[in-house]
């Protein structure tokens, strides 16, 4: 048997994958940024001291079990694109926050 499939399936099919695989690669950067790279600069800010790093593990933990369900009923609620604006918006604003501690050495 032979399938046909429109142009806008074929092109649905791309954008999914598409998504998956950006996705996938901002799980493995965010994994590793947010993982052992950022255990060992908090480590080495404290001199070696993995109670500071310990304390700080649980408050970014106990910060995304608290935000998550809040930002979730948000999304339920509002449209994906004003869900996107919200998210780029925060992004922007997070962005600049950080950016400057980075260039200060802090």
């Amino acid at each position: 048997r032979e399938i046909l499939v429109s142009g806008h399936e074929v092109a649905s099919r791309f954008n999914l994958r598409l998504i998956y695989y950006i996705w996938a690669l901002f799980r493995a950067m965010d994994t590793l940024s947010y993982g052992p790279f950022f255990d060992l600069y908090l480590s080495e800010l404290t001199s070696g001291g993995a109670t500071f790093v310990g304390w700080v593990e649980t408050v970014n933990s106990m910060t995304q079990v608290m935000i998550a369900f809040p930002l979730g009923v948000f999304a339920d609620r509002h449209r994906r694109s004003s869900v996107m604006r919200c998210n780029a918006c925060l992004g922007i604003v997070a962005l600049c926050c950080y950016w400057p501690a980075v260039f200060s050495g802090s």
